[in-house]
């Protein structure tokens, strides 16, 4: 009787452990990056006072785009893009201190936008179904190369020159 029994234990323990394993259901497909002035990419950011009210300018940012690949059995994600899937990058060190450097703050940081009048943004799948590849993007603006007053922007080519004197 016991021999009859070691094998059904035997057999749920092989499940549990190869439904617990680590493999990622998530694979990265491709990726690139690029530092980009686009404005069908990025959008504008309108002049509201002064004598240049109404232009619109547009900013530079970093932008990634990648396509990732639902390695997995499982659907991921829900239809509701606020609750979908959601990415970021997590820059190194040197990244992230070149970007404090240049811009003021760490551009990957969501929360250290705020007050800065610059923005980042995402265009992502929200669900993704098993074997199904999606591409997606994820921009960081760095600021707006022309000069305004009032800047309410980082003025990003006065910033790099600055950082250049700097270095130099």
């Amino acid at each position: 009787m016991k021999k009859y029994l070691g094998f059904p234990i035997l057999l749920l323990v092989a499940l549990f452990l190869s439904a617990c394993s680590a493999e990622p259901s998530v694979e990265l497909v491709d990726a690139d990056v690029q530092i980009v002035k686009d404005k069908a990419l990025l959008g504008s950011i309108s002049i509201t006072e002064g004598e240049r009210e109404g232009e619109a300018l547009i900013p530079t940012a970093l932008y990634y785009e990648f396509t990732i690949e639902n390695a997995g059995s499982a659907t991921l994600g829900t239809a509701d893009a606020y609750k979908g899937l959601n990415f970021r990058i997590e820059p190194k060190e040197e990244l992230q201190s070149t970007s404090e450097a240049l811009i003021g703050f760490n551009v990957f940081n969501p929360e250290e936008y705020e007050e800065s009048g610059v923005g980042y943004g995402s265009t992502t799948s929200s669900i993704l179904e098993s074997g199904e590849e999606a591409e997606n993007a994820l921009y960081y603006d760095l600021g707006v190369s022309e000069k305004i007053l009032p800047c309410h922007f980082w003025c990003l080519q006065e910033r790099l020159w600055m950082s250049l004197k700097i270095m130099h």
